[in-house]
């Protein structure tokens, strides 16, 4: 499982996840259309990994995620 937090600080708890950038991670969101990956809708919510997904999978994931957080 994994969630993204926009945030400087540790997320350790509720009140610390409330704290996020929740706009930012909106900006997040738009991933599905470009590059077909349907992250969770919301910061409270966790995208997961199974069985079901591929090296291939994961490996595509990674790269689509690395470019938009590096703009590379």
């Amino acid at each position: 499982m994994l969630t993204f937090f926009f945030t400087a600080a540790p997320v350790t708890d509720w009140d610390s996840a409330e704290r996020c950038d929740r706009p930012r991670l909106r900006s997040v969101l738009p991933l599905d259309a470009r590059s077909r990956l349907l992250p969770a809708p919301s910061q409270f919510e966790a995208a997961f990994v199974s069985a079901a997904h591929s090296e291939e999978d994961i490996e595509r994931t990674a790269a689509v995620i690395r470019q938009f957080f590096t703009g590379a």
